[in-house]
């Protein structure tokens, strides 16, 4: 069987790889240092730069590197004002699906409960609930919370899953919380 060719943005990512990462390191900001590895954010330019390989013009940039270098700059840019955003929220307790929000805390315990079922009585209770009001959502809503806090994709892979920008995600997934919310607070939702 003859091996796949390789494109021309296959081949500058191979080629500018290392450069790619040294560039990262060196200017990815200190606000995000502690919570974003250079590598993860290189590999989400791979993806990125691959979902978007038809804007790739190797005729203007041999070596695509001004590109991917760019794709890289506007990702640590996104990166770093989403953490700004989320501590903005979190400092003024509006952060809903964060860390320490008891519905997250719910799809988490989800998470585990679907793969190692629990044995307590309430825990069942309170799965089967929340797994009830996850059927009364929408396909939308109900598929963007099961890929982050079910299957806890990273936001970028659930983007490239519904084939929607990581911006339209996040505001989906917030929409998809308040749903959530509303159906766990309904009477259907307790009782079946």
């Amino acid at each position: 069987m003859p091996e796949p060719s390789t494109t021309p943005l296959q081949a500058a990512l191979v080629a500018e790889r290392a450069a790619l990462l040294a560039y990262v390191d060196r200017r990815l900001p200190a606000s995000i240092r502690g919570a974003v590895d250079p590598a993860d954010v290189v590999q989400d330019v791979c993806c990125d730069a691959l979902r978007r390989e038809a804007q790739f013009r190797p005729a203007d940039d041999p070596t695509g590197r001004r590109w991917l270098f760019t794709i890289a700059r506007r990702r640590m840019i996104r990166l770093a004002e989403r953490a700004r955003v989320a501590r903005l929220r979190t400092e003024s307790g509006l952060a809903p699906g964060t860390a320490g929000d008891p519905l997250v805390g719910m799809l988490e315990q989800l998470a585990v409960y679907e793969r190692t079922p629990s044995q307590s009585a309430a825990s069942h209770e309170q799965m089967a609930a929340l797994q009830r009001a996850l059927r009364r959502l929408t396909d939308d809503h109900a598929a963007v919370i099961r890929l982050r806090y079910v299957d806890r994709l990273p936001a970028v892979a659930a983007a490239a899953v519904t084939k929607r920008s990581p911006a339209a995600v996040d505001k989906l997934l917030q929409r998809a919380l308040a749903a959530l919310r509303a159906e766990l607070r309904s009477p259907i939702a307790a009782h079946g």
